[in-house]
């Protein structure tokens, strides 16, 4: 329709459709969370690269778990929120320019550190490389 009445009264109907269910929608996994000093944040094909980050991090000693968010809206925001109140450090690890990092550090409020690994030109991010990340912000 072109009737901005009709398209409002739809989007509302819709919007508030999801708000209602989102605790039906939304959809998440955690890994290793319950001593974590760090979590890292890993979404699609990239949480496979995470994991295995999160694994050799394990492996050296070091307190790391991971979030991975399967729906990314509605995002799964109380769930992050109370890994926020644990953690000291969040790692995104995403193949994008940070739009989820902003999403996190928009969760987290200033609770914890947030900081950012990610690739846009086409290769996937390695394990090596998110665990080095890891390294630094244990650091």
């Amino acid at each position: 329709t072109n009737s901005p009445v009709k398209a409002n009264r739809q989007c509302t109907r819709i919007m508030q459709k999801i708000e209602k269910n989102v605790a039906d929608i939304e959809k998440y996994e955690t890994c290793m969370l319950e001593d974590a000093q760090v979590c890292v944040v890993s979404f699609g094909g990239t949480a496979r690269s995470a994991r295995a980050a999160v694994d050799m991090a394990r492996e050296d000693e070091y307190r790391v778990g991971m979030f991975r968010p399967v729906t990314v809206w509605p995002f799964p925001e109380e769930a992050l929120s109370r890994i926020c109140e644990k953690v000291e450090h969040i790692v995104v690890a995403e193949l994008n320019y940070g739009q989820m990092k902003l999403e996190v550090e928009r969760v987290a409020a200033g609770r914890c550190e947030v900081s950012h690994v990610g690739k846009v030109n086409g290769t996937i991010l390695k394990p090596g490389e998110i665990y080095k990340k890891i390294r630094e912000v244990l650091r």
